[in-house]
């Protein structure tokens, strides 16, 4: 009788030790899963913002450029107009 209680016993504990690693292996899954959906959500929020950063760069430099241009010419016609009054 108490061979069958212990047998008994061993089989609940068995199940019980079953039924955890059973639990476990799902939560780690859910978590692999979940972890691998923000990792590639993150990758995709750093995409747009190097596609936005590239086309906000690129806005910057061409307005740069033009401003840059001017800034030459400006700095040429002062030139010339200093030689033209130095002269008189």
């Amino acid at each position: 009788m108490i061979s069958t209680i212990e047998e008994q016993e061993e089989g609940k504990l068995q199940e019980m030790q079953s039924n955890f690693e059973s639990e476990r292996e799902e939560i780690k899954n859910h978590n692999v899963e979940l972890l691998e959906g923000m990792k590639h959500e993150l990758i995709r929020k750093i995409e747009e913002m190097d596609t936005e950063f590239e086309h906000t760069f690129n806005a910057y430099e061409a307005e740069t450029k033009s401003e840059a241009a001017s800034y030459e010419n400006l700095l040429k016609r002062n030139e010339k107009n200093s030689l033209e009054i130095n002269q008189k």
